[in-house]
């Protein structure tokens, strides 16, 4: 894992992040049957890679798969900084519905006056991290198969809101 992590601070877009370890026996079963299997421990510790660049990422996951890393699963989701702005768009048009909507009915019911006394906003916003690995050693006796570097697009987000407000409405 130190190696991933000194490999990860190599690239300044790139954020390496460790997650949950654990570590259990395993027995190996040799080939020959006149070797008696041997105990060995395996440990598995979470990589999460954080970086709004996607060929970066999927550079150093590459890299990290060549140096003997396995890669669990790949997942995206959006920054801090575009999840906060979509949210105060998401919150604006909200608002500008919730006074339409509280001047709409002002007029049916005869009233002159609209307050909106209390607004409260919640969002699915942000959820990191961009990129999920579990980090381990691919086997025991040092024979490394190719694997291909990770290829992926990311798709859509969907963003939800829900405003909930309180309005008045006075003659």
């Amino acid at each position: 894992m130190q190696r991933a992590i000194e490999m990860a601070d190599k690239n300044e877009k790139i954020k390496a992040i460790t997650g949950s370890y654990n570590v259990h026996e395993r027995w190996v079963h040799p080939k020959s049957l006149l070797v008696e299997k041997r105990k060995v421990w395996q440990a598995n510790q979470r990589l999460i890679l954080k970086g709004l660049d996607h060929a970066a990422v999927l550079k150093l996951a590459g890299k990290l798969q060549s140096a003997g890393f396995t890669m669990q699963g790949l997942s995206y989701t959006l920054s801090k900084q575009v999840a906060a702005s979509f949210e105060e768009t998401l919150m604006a048009e909200a608002l500008q519905t919730i006074q339409s909507r509280a001047n709409a009915f002002a007029k049916q019911l005869g009233k002159s006056k609209v307050h909106l006394a209390q607004v409260s906003f919640n969002s699915n916003g942000y959820s990191p991290p961009m990129m999920r690995g579990r980090a381990k050693m691919a086997s025991f006796d040092g024979a490394m198969e190719e694997m291909a570097s990770p290829v992926s697009r990311p798709g859509e987000t969907d963003l939800t809101a829900n405003v909930n407000a309180e309005v008045w409405l006075e003659d």
